[in-house]
This record gives C-alpha cells, structure tokens and sequence, in this order.
C-alpha cells in the first residue's frame, strides 16, 4: 500500500509497533496488555472501535441519520452489561467444557457473521486446550464435511443472524440425524446457550462465552 502511495489507517493497541510506523493515521484501542496468546481484550477492543468507525462513517456519508445513530449508540451502551452476564454463566460453561472433553470430534459451524464468530471460537479452542477442531460454512455442511458427524461429534451451531435462521437450523437437523451431538447457540428459544438478540451485541456476547468455554476446558 505504502509502495502504490496509499494512505493507511491502523487500528492498533500496543504503542510503537512495525505498524504504527508504517500508517499515516493511527488509532489506538487502548486495551491494556495481553497477558496469554488467546487474543481476548485486543479482539473484541478491535471490533467494537471499527464498528464505532463505521457508524462515524455511515453518519458523515449520509448513509445513517442522526437519529439511527443513537438508537445504535444504545445498544453499544448496554454491552457491559450484557457482557458481566456472559461472563457469570460460569456453570454453563464448565459444563460444555465437559461435553467437549467427552467427543472426540469438535465442529463448528454457521453463516455469514456468525462464521466468522465460529472460526475465532474454534480457534480458541486450538490455542488454548490444543484440541483439534474443525471450523464450516454451514451451507458447505452436506458437501462432505456431513461425513465427519457420527454419535462421537460435538457440533457448536452458532445461529445470530435473523437473515439465515431457518436455514441453519436446517443444518442443526442435519447433524441430530447424523446422530452427532449438538450445542445450539442462537437467539431462537430452543438454543442450549441463547443470546439476546440485539443489534451488534451478539458477536461480541458470543465470542466471549466461546472464550470463556475455552477457558474453563482446561480445568478437564
């Protein structure tokens, strides 16, 4: 970018990085050091301040009225505390860190937003546990990874999305006939962990108790 004269603008959080020295604009995210490799505060540090960028964006494009903006801002608001919820289900998470502990296959899968949440859950888990896992598009399911599924597969279903509810819930079907293991993570009301179902708070309360779940698996 540098070499084809293009201006750069780095969202960062530790001062005077290569990057830092490299970027015209630097935005720094304030997060406080990392004290393991699993990349928790800086992650979700990273995703909040480019989603405030965006709607700073969106606002000054004429893209997002002022009034959008602040029914957005609420939202963003209220995440503390939805995450001091998410961060005292440990309970819930000791026992999911159970049922990984008793499969010997791990998969993750979802659409759009949500598989992205799943490659950083399934993630986690390798970085934090070393345990295998694999990670899929849920539309890719029934192209071969379906094979993989037996009665000694734990599947997470990670469904947020309102626009691909139904069609990820059909893919949790077919896991149940594969007679594989399912933990549903969703905002329906049949979810085995769910999550409120409001604008951008998902993705950050979803990767959390993912975060959380690979935590508390080291205790097994």
């Amino acid at each position: 970018l540098k070499e084809k004269g293009i201006k750069t603008l780095s969202f960062v959080n530790v001062y005077n990085s290569s990057i830092t020295k490299m970027s015209d604009k630097v935005i720094y995210t304030n997060c406080g050091k990392e004290i393991a490799i699993a990349s928790t505060k800086a992650l979700s540090g990273q995703i909040l301040y480019l989603l405030l960028f965006s709607l700073k964006l969106g606002y000054k494009r004429n893209r997002l009225s002022a009034k959008q903006i602040r029914e957005y801002n609420k939202h963003i608001y209220n995440l503390p505390s939805l995450l001091n919820k998410v961060i005292d289900n440990k309970k819930e998470y000791k026992r999911v860190a159970k049922l990984i502990n008793k499969n010997k296959k791990i998969i993750f899968i979802g659409r759009a937003i949500d598989y992205c949440i799943c490659l950083e859950s399934s993630l986690k888990l390798k970085e934090i546990n070393y345990i295998p896992s694999l990670c899929y598009q849920a539309g890719e399911l029934k192209h071969g990874p379906i094979s993989l599924v037996d009665k000694d597969t734990l599947v997470f279903v990670v469904n947020t999305n309102e626009e691909t509810l139904t069609k990820t819930a059909s893919n949790k079907m077919e896991v149940t006939t594969r007679n594989g293991n399912v933990y549903y993570v969703s905002t329906c009301d049949d979810a085995d962990y769910k999550i409120d179902d409001s604008p951008f708070a998902n993705v950050f309360t979803t990767i959390t108790a993912f975060q959380l779940i690979s935590y508390y698996t080291l205790s097994y």
